[in-house]
């Protein structure tokens, strides 16, 4: 049993507490050493294997013939981008959503539906947080997030890729079933999003210079075990250094660029 009530972040306050706790929570689950997911034999995605599946992905979504063409060539400008794609992968939740979220007394108590844990983007745990809150609540969570862990630039952008992409994904499972009312449904909401792309409350895609911030100290869960339920709280935590949890690659045996297509 895991103490708590779902979290509705629609009916959350920009200076609500519970906020930092959102983002401290993940950023625990971010910092989890990566050897403890490995090590158990559960998936584990670079940004090259990420890259190359989106796009097969886009290439399917494109050949329904429903989707913008404004939209096609922001998504292709994106993800045929490199230097948005520099990121260092870590553990994630892999399907974060805020009603699995539980909270008591204000803080975050516990997350649940752990069956997709990897080692993948961390943009992609981030992308509910700019889907299903106002920006002011979305930047008081993030704020908190990049105040306790390390982080790149890209983060943002990637998260709004990664939404706007799931709804292509949407569109293809639809077409794939044959449900008519599912497509209808997937063409309507891309048809929305053309409409957010062109009054312009979608935000660019080009990423920002690529930098990292100063290496932090980085407060995480203990986790012994991730064969069973999981349950991530905000108490019991150690202190870290990411430094020696994922080294970085030193510069001179990075791949070229190109490499990555």
């Amino acid at each position: 049993y895991v103490p708590g009530q779902p979290i509705d972040l629609t009916r959350v306050k920009a200076d609500d507490p519970i906020l930092v706790s959102i983002g401290q929570a993940i950023a625990r689950i971010h910092s989890i050493p990566a050897n403890l997911v490995s090590d158990a034999g559960l998936p584990e995605y670079d940004a090259v294997q990420r890259v190359r599946q989106r796009v097969a992905e886009f290439d399917r979504a494109m050949d329904t013939g429903k989707i913008h063409p404004d939209l096609l060539e922001r998504w292709q400008n994106a993800l045929f981008d490199v230097n948005l794609f520099k990121y260092q992968p870590t553990v994630i939740h892999g399907n974060l959503r805020a009603d699995l979220i539980l909270s008591e007394d204000r803080e975050v108590s516990g997350i649940t539906d752990w069956g997709n844990l990897s080692i993948d983007d961390p943009a992609a745990d981030l992308a509910f947080i700019h889907d299903q809150s106002q920006p002011e609540v979305s930047a008081a969570i993030m704020m908190a997030y990049e105040g306790s862990i390390r982080t790149d630039k890209n983060l943002r952008q990637r998260s709004q890729l990664y939404i706007e992409l799931a709804i292509a994904t949407f569109l293809l499972q639809a077409t794939e079933s044959g449900d008519e009312d599912l497509i209808v449904e997937a063409t309507d909401m891309l048809g929305q999003l053309h409409q957010d792309l062109v009054e312009g409350y979608l935000i660019p895609l080009t990423p920002t210079e690529f930098a990292t911030q100063p290496e932090v100290i980085t407060p995480i869960s203990q986790a012994a075990s991730f064969t069973g339920p999981i349950t991530v709280v905000t108490e019991s935590i150690e202190v870290v250094d990411l430094s020696l949890v994922a080294p970085e690659t030193p510069k001179s045996e990075e791949k070229p660029e190109e490499e990555l297509f």
